[in-house]
């Protein structure tokens, strides 16, 4: 009797497969049919007797599509940035987007590994200064551009002012948040230890002014760094 023989690729997808089957994460069909899904596009790749996503590939083609959406005006704004859905479309080109009645005509398997394929793909998508996706920006596209993802959409700009709106806001108010909840559970602990409230407004302003002090350190810091390396 023939003995059939295996490509490297080939146990490498049974092995996911294997180790998928003893997880109890998803679904096991539902992420065997992710995999299958990105594989079937060639976004696997082979580690040792193991497949596992291309997730560098998937990023570089991701950074295909941003040069082609460029915001420059508000109006640029409301019509240029890609939806993470044409995203994940045009990288999944063999499946259609919803909503769409080819989304519809998809049975449910197929909406479902869809469905978790495009939140893998959409978490792919990082503008912070230092991740992939912006290091190419700043490296293979015009000078000065950025990468932007805001909500469901992403576009690459050099208007500050869409860089202030869409990167530096939400950074800064995570940073205000992080404060708002450290004195609510502040005021909690005064609640429950009466003696703690003569305490509560010095250290507020202490931290307040700390995290402003330490903040601006690292600003300076890391500026100062910048201007050195373009000199």
């Amino acid at each position: 009797m023939a003995t059939e023989t295996k490509t490297a690729e080939e146990a490498a997808a049974e092995a996911y497969e294997e180790s998928v089957r003893n997880s109890a994460s998803l679904s096991v069909t539902e992420l065997l049919a992710m995999r299958a899904m990105f594989r079937r596009h060639g976004f696997t790749t082979v580690e040792g007797d193991m497949e596992k996503l291309d997730n560098s590939r998937i990023k570089r083609e991701i950074f295909k599509l941003a040069h082609d959406h460029r915001v420059t005006t508000a109006a640029d704004r409301l019509t240029e940035p890609i939806h993470r859905y044409e995203v994940a479309g045009s990288l999944l080109s063999e499946y259609p987007v919803p909503p769409s009645e080819e989304w519809d005509a998809l049975d449910a398997m197929d909406r479902q590994a869809w469905t978790l394929a495009e939140r893998h793909i959409w978490k792919l998508v990082d503008d912070k200064y230092n991740t992939m996706l912006q290091r190419w920006t700043r490296e293979e596209l015009d000078d000065g551009l950025v990468l932007v993802k805001a909500g469901d959409v992403m576009f690459v700009t050099s208007e500050p002012r869409f860089i202030k709106s869409e990167i530096w806001t939400p950074i800064t108010d995570k940073a205000e948040i992080a404060m708002i909840a450290a004195a609510e559970q502040i005021a909690l602990f005064t609640k429950q230890c009466p003696a703690l409230k003569s305490s509560a407004v010095p250290a507020l302003r202490k931290a307040s002014k700390q995290a402003a002090d330490k903040a601006m350190a690292a600003y300076t810091l890391r500026a100062d760094q910048e201007n050195g390396e373009e000199e």
